[in-house]
């Protein structure tokens, strides 16, 4: 069975998932205005690969410290509805489709929260998640993060401790969907990369490897 990796922000949705889940709590009034200008900020520094994402994770999960996972699930499951499934690359659900018809093995994996993730997956049909994981006590939310950050190598270093021992056979067929200089190391890995959307840097490393650059965009364009 063949692996296929997919990132989800910007490669199967047009959009950031987690600024989308910004303006979701603003509109939803567990966070303000200032809250939403401040995350747009940091993610300018994301675009870049100049953000700290332990500093970018402690400030967007703080709004929900103290919330049960019961309430943040119906807010995603709301969230995903309205805010991910209208933003699916039409080339997006046909590539998730053809993958699942062919038996090969589908993982989304995210430099974004493992709540945001997971919901947007499930509209997706797809089972496997690897996400940054925010800390559970008492079914309650923290706002800490736990373990490694699934953030440029930490992609690598997470989807290795998922894949155990399987890990070398499977990334030598495996293929990466990704639109993000911050996903190269992953890129690298893989038997197969292949860009979407990129960014400057990413098309011209892109480029210079001879990676397939894709195309995807929404039925209104």
């Amino acid at each position: 069975m063949s692996l296929v990796l997919f990132d989800l922000d910007d490669t199967l949705i047009d959009g950031d998932s987690a600024s989308l889940w910004s303006e979701f709590m603003l509109h939803r009034g567990l966070a303000d205005q200032d809250f939403v200008e401040q995350e747009q900020a940091m993610m300018q520094k994301y675009a870049a690969g100049e953000m700290s994402m332990d500093d970018y994770m402690a400030f967007t999960l703080a709004p929900l410290r103290g919330m049960s996972q019961t309430e943040i699930a119906k807010q995603t499951a709301l969230f995903a509805l309205n805010e991910i499934e209208p933003r699916v690359y039409p080339a997006a659900k046909e590539t998730v489709k053809q993958a699942q018809l062919a038996g090969q093995r589908l993982i989304v994996i995210s430099a974004t929260a493992d709540f945001v993730v997971q919901a947007a997956a499930k509209r997706l049909g797809i089972r496997e998640v690897i996400a940054i994981q925010t800390e559970l006590v008492d079914g309650h939310y923290t706002g800490n993060t736990v373990g490694v950050l699934s953030y440029q190598q930490g992609k690598v270093t997470r989807l290795q401790d998922y894949l155990g021992e399987d890990y070398p056979d499977l990334m030598r067929t495996a293929t990466f969907y990704s639109d993000s200089r911050n996903d190269l190391p992953l890129l690298n890995e893989v038997g197969c990369p292949k860009v979407v959307n990129p960014d400057r840097t990413l098309r011209q490393y892109a480029e210079k490897c001879g990676w397939p650059i894709l195309r995807w965009q929404r039925e209104n364009g």
